[in-house]
């Protein structure tokens, strides 16, 4: 009989854990824990409440407010010990996270408890039952704790690592203003008392604490993943705002002032959760090709191997020294697969020559299933073809790493994509102009915005399984590159975008394609060096993988732009008319990388389009964040390396004269003569 190794590892760590007696103990199942943490917990705190109780009326018999508050007193108790996962505590647990989820329970049994009799008249209530009965209980809990658990050693209640003090001063800053505008300016300074100040200094105390107790200040290094490092966070947002509701009932406050302080802390909590999305949200290192998306998070821009769009060979591709077979592969192509794509052949005919393939090395489908491609061999297949659309495929990276595994070297894949464009011409189609843009705007925020921010884009998938999504021509071709294809050609047929690609290299190793806001590009700097220019994303994603790909087929247009370049967004446009994409770069311009007018930074593609000696002479100036382009408005490649060099001219003999008079002439032609970037 064949043992199973997992059990032998099983049992051996068991026989590791502290408290084991030898024999083979199957661990209890959660549901167990949970039943007989609440029950426990629940009756701890019966007790409490009544000896406390007992001890201010001299009696157990509860009068009718007391019924009330007793019965909130164990709802607040029941939900607090679940949100804090007291109520899951097991044996294996550490006791010094025994003691972090009790406190945690009982502040936010508190502050629920004390916002419910803020709403109430609770003159006639006694707070030091409340208090004392909760305090009295959590003690006992930790006694309790302690005798159930294993690991009774208290190693750090307070785990000691470095916080990220990028996010704790402006923090620390945030909650000040919050304080100032929401709770002194409006109560006045003249009219702040001893309680106004005590809770004022809890306010601090437990902003302190629990973010100590949170990780607030450093949620990654304890966090797996974005979900649980937005977790802790909002798990210090709900602590701070029950001890602050706990301190104003506490300290009675009086009605006209106790919702400023709830109203500053609800807003500092709203804000400062915005800024740690800005900050601290990041790409995880996911095992497929969906990537998260670093929410204003800058990221480095590989070099891509591009192929070029043009084709490299006269008439119709064919696979490089292939014999030629019977045309079977073309009858069949023709009267049985594609008998209902009949412009589809005729594509595919026209750019391919069919003779050059082996049909017995030959498929099409039409699936977005992936299990008809991972069943193939490895460098088997010389075509293949899948009629049915991209849009429905949850991983398309992956998608095309398999297909570029299946094919030999420099096997064609054909497939097929409903971009952008032609997803808002349906609806224009299917319904009048107002209700079909107030429906696309929906589907707008459904399939392109919710994708791109890093909780909402797992809602997304669930409830999608990644069906019918949305996705640019641009973003097609720039992953099918990504994963070591090469463009052949592309036609529109039927609302439908179809290309040709073939293998020409293994996928891309690139860990950062571009889907965020904000990324930083590889540049030439001063003396050569390389340099990292921020910007705001313009592009569709995945477009830097297609920049030879567009010089290749378009060449440049006037100003040196590429032409036609179909990898810009509508909203990029935008961005560019203006110049917002390039308010990054003052980055640069703090780190002293750039100055403020100065030659354009640019790639080392775009560099060697200059002459061999004007390359070696523009590495020896610092680039600028305004180019000298915008002043004599050149329209050919030629012209702008004119441009620079009279600029560097001038520069040599007066550089701060020069620099202002080049900075007048950009001002004067960008906001009279209306001269910006597209």
């Amino acid at each position: 009989m064949e043992i199973d190794n997992s059990d032998i590892v099983l049992v051996t760590q068991k026989n590791k854990e502290p408290g084991f007696n030898g024999s083979f103990d199957l661990k209890k199942p959660k549901r167990s824990y949970f039943l007989k943490n609440t029950a426990i917990s629940l009756l701890i705190y019966t007790i409490t409440f009544f000896v406390w109780y007992y001890f201010k009326r001299n009696t157990i018999l509860l009068d009718p407010e007391y019924q009330s508050l007793f019965a909130y007193y164990l709802i607040s108790l029941f939900f607090s010990s679940i949100i804090a996962n007291k109520a899951f505590l097991t044996r294996e647990h550490e006791y010094s996270q025994s003691l972090r989820k009790i406190y945690i329970s009982i502040i936010l049994s508190l502050g629920a408890l004390s916002f419910f009799l803020l709403q109430i008249n609770a003159e006639n209530l006694s707070r030091y039952v409340i208090l004392g009965s909760m305090l009295t209980g959590a003690a006992a809990e930790s006694v309790y704790f302690y005798f159930v658990s294993y690991n009774k050693g208290i190693k750090k209640i307070i785990d000691r690592n470095p916080v990220a003090w990028k996010y704790t001063i402006p923090d620390f800053i945030l909650l000040t203003l919050s304080i100032y505008f929401f709770i002194v300016n409006k109560i006045g300074i003249q009219k702040i008392n001893e309680r106004h100040l005590i809770v004022l200094i809890l306010i601090y105390l437990s902003w302190f604490f629990a973010a100590l107790f949170t990780h607030k200040f450093n949620p990654l290094k304890q966090s797996s993943n974005n979900w649980s490092a937005a977790g802790l966070q909002i798990k210090f947002y709900l602590l701070i705002l029950s001890i602050i509701t706990l301190a104003v009932f506490t300290v009675n406050i009086k009605s006209e002032y106790w919702a400023y302080f709830i109203q500053a802390v609800s807003i500092y909590s709203g804000v400062s959760f915005v800024m740690f999305l800005f900050l601290y949200v990041r790409k995880l290192p996911y095992p497929t090709d969906e990537v998260a998306n670093i929410f204003l998070k800058t990221f480095e821009i590989g070099n891509p191997a591009i192929s070029s769009y043009k084709k490299s060979y006269l008439g119709k591709y064919r696979l490089i020294n292939s014999q030629p077979y019977e045309s079977v592969l073309k009858q069949k192509f023709q009267f049985q697969y594609f008998k209902d794509f009949p412009e589809v052949f005729d594509f595919l005919e026209r750019e391919i020559e069919l003779k050059a393939f082996d049909a017995n090395k030959t498929l099409v489908i039409r699936s977005a299933d992936k299990y008809n491609i991972d069943v193939l061999d490895n460098s088997s297949m010389e075509l293949i073809v899948n009629l049915h659309e991209l849009n429905d495929l949850r991983r398309i990276n992956d998608y095309f790493r398999l297909v570029n595994q299946k094919l030999v070297k420099n096997g064609v894949y054909l497939g097929c994509v409903i971009p952008i464009k032609n997803h808002y011409k349906s609806f224009q189609k299917k319904y009048p102009f107002l209700v079909a843009n107030i429906f696309y705007l929906i589907d707008f925020i459904w399939k392109r915005v919710f994708p791109k921010l890093p909780v909402l884009r797992k809602v997304y998938f669930y409830l999608s399984k990644g069906r019918n999504r949305v996705i640019s021509l641009a973003e097609t071709l720039g992953r099918l590159v990504y994963c070591g294809f090469g463009i052949l050609d592309m036609t529109e047929i039927n609302n439908l975008i179809y290309f040709a690609v073939r293998k020409v290299k293994e996928p891309s190793t690139d860990k950062n394609p571009s889907y965020s806001m904000v990324f930083k590009m590889r540049r030439i700097g001063k003396e050569g060096k390389q340099i990292f220019v921020y910007k705001i994303r313009t592009m569709h994603p995945y477009s830097e993988y297609l920049q030879e790909f567009v010089y290749n087929q378009n060449n440049l247009s006037e100003g040196g732009k590429f032409k036609n370049d179909f990898r810009i967004s509508s909203w990029g446009k935008f961005l560019r008319k203006f110049w917002i994409d390039e308010l990054p770069m003052f980055v640069n311009l703090f780190k002293r990388e750039m100055k403020l007018v100065g030659v354009r930074p640019v790639s080392p593609h775009y560099l060697s389009l200059y002459s061999p000696e004007f390359q070696q002479r523009r590495k020896k100036y610092k680039p600028g964040l305004v180019p000298p382009f915008y002043a004599d408005l050149p329209t050919t490649i030629e012209e702008i390396e004119a441009s620079e060099k009279k600029y560097l001219d001038l520069f040599d003999k007066n550089p701060i004269k020069t620099d202002i008079i080049y900075f007048i002439k950009i001002a004067v032609n960008i906001v009279f003569k209306r001269k910006r970037s597209s």
